[in-house]
């Protein structure tokens, strides 16, 4: 996003933030879940949900970049196996059918990394919404059912382009996006995603980078020392 502003509209700019930030939430978050809830709760509310069928669990691969990528700030592009994924279709959602992914990053207990899916904490949901004939219709809508609920949002399209934007945030950081994505040769609309992000959620993904690269580190360390009078093959 380009942040060129000049100097005439600067301070228009820094009334316009504090009134906005006025009328914010104090928070946001996902269909009443706390934020950093672990996997077994966050599921069992979702499945109590009528019509909400449970689809598979993955391990992340990697943490997805996201943040990077829209500017929200500067996330660690990859993480290996850093928690799990949540699947979850026929999820009902201001009067339309989506589908569902929570993303849910293992905890730090005690200085280590606990690899437990089951314990894993909730940071981040995405709706995906699709099928429609006129789906501009339905960001629209959806939109202004936002706006009604979150307050005034500001723009935030993807930067690379192919999809239009739009922002809430909260006092306490948390965030909602909305996003149209947009096949860029046919011109034709393919989907929408509705991403809710937890408070803290960058810098809790930056910590676990941390210490996952760190006890990566020691475990190397560690290994060495028990070769060091190894010296086949050389």
């Amino acid at each position: 996003m380009k942040r060129i502003i000049s100097i005439v509209l600067l301070a228009i700019l820094c009334m316009t933030y504090v009134s906005a930030f006025a009328d914010q939430k104090e928070a946001i978050t996902f269909r009443g879940i706390d934020w950093y809830t672990n996997a077994n709760d966050v599921n069992a509310t979702l499945k109590a949900i009528e019509g909400v069928t449970a689809g598979s669990k993955n391990d992340m691969a990697g943490m997805q970049g996201w943040f990077r990528k829209w500017e929200y700030s500067n996330t660690n592009e990859y993480v290996a196996e850093s928690g799990v994924i949540q699947y979850y279709s026929s999820v009902p959602v201001a009067g339309y059918s989506a589908e569902l992914a929570t993303y849910l990053m293992y905890p730090i207990v005690n200085g280590k990394v606990e690899y437990d899916s089951n314990k894993a904490e909730f940071y981040m949901a995405y709706y995906t919404i699709k099928g429609f004939e006129d789906l501009y219709a339905v960001f629209t809508d959806l939109q202004n059912k936002l706006d009604k609920t979150y307050g005034a949002h500001v723009d935030k399209s993807y930067s690379g382009g192919g999809a239009e934007g739009v922002l809430w945030t909260a006092q306490d950081g948390s965030l909602v996006w909305l996003m149209i994505r947009q096949n860029t040769v046919y011109k034709n609309y393919e989907y929408i995603q509705l991403t809710y992000f937890a408070p803290n959620g960058v810098d809790r993904l930056n910590q676990l980078a941390a210490q996952i690269h760190q006890e990566a580190v020691d475990a190397e360390k560690e290994e060495r020392e028990k070769n060091a009078d190894n010296y086949d093959g050389l």
